[in-house]
Parts: C-alpha cells; structure tokens; sequence
C-alpha cells in the first residue's frame, strides 16, 4: 500500500480518481474527453453542468424567439392589410367634396381614425346612392 493519496481528477466538481479509470496526466478519462472533444456526457464536473444548463436555455429561448417570429408575423399581415386598406381609402378620399371631407375629419377628433374610414365609406356610400 502506497503512503502517497490517490490523486483525484483536477477537474472541479469531478469524483473520479487515478486508478478506478484511465487518465491524461492529472485529468480523467471523460473530462479530458468533453474539453478537448466537445462531446458533453452527464457529469458532475462544473463545465458540463454549465454546459448542460446553457444548452438548455438555448433551447428555451429558440422556442421563444419561434413564437414571438410567428407574433411579429401575424402584426405584419395585419399592417399589410391595413396599409392596403389605407390606401384603398386615400383613392376614395379624392372623390369626396371638401365639406364631406371637413366632416369625416371632424370624426377623428372626437373618434379616432378609423371613424375617417367609416366616414369616408359612409359619404360615398351615399354619393353612389346607397
């Protein structure tokens, strides 16, 4: 028997000890592995349970990021359709007198803008003879 302690892994956080496995000079089997292969195996070690952990919110904040692309997505449809709207309006907008046009005006002040659409509809509407 040895009066010298059996070394253990260098790595902090890591159990193995010289002579229950193989070993890199003062660095056992599967930590020298994961630093110099990349290949992260469940450990106690520090770095594969930080790893662990930043890998696991990567994958959070992808799903995240997923969601909030296909809610940034559906807002710009509905302003594509609301600019075509817009612009469907400015054409009918020309076609209004300018007391029709004073009067869908006077609507936004006290409504807001989409009450200038529904004026704008309202008078053409009436000028077709609806």
């Amino acid at each position: 028997m040895s009066d010298f302690p059996i070394m253990k892994c260098i790595v902090k956080g890591c159990d193995n000890h010289k002579g229950e496995g193989q070993f890199v000079n003062d660095i056992c089997s599967p930590c020298h592995r994961m630093l110099t292969e990349g290949v992260v195996t469940p450990s106690d070690n520090w770095f594969a349970t930080e790893i662990t952990i930043a890998i696991e919110r990567t994958k959070k904040a992808e799903v995240e990021l997923a969601a909030c692309s296909a809610a940034f997505d559906k807002q710009q449809e509905q302003l594509d359709r609301n600019a075509d709207l817009l612009a469907e309006k400015k054409k009918q907008w020309v076609d209004l007198t300018d007391k029709d046009r004073e009067e869908c005006l006077a609507k936004h002040e006290k409504f807001g803008w989409w009450s200038v659409i529904d004026a704008i509809e309202e008078k053409l509407w009436e000028k077709n003879g609806g």
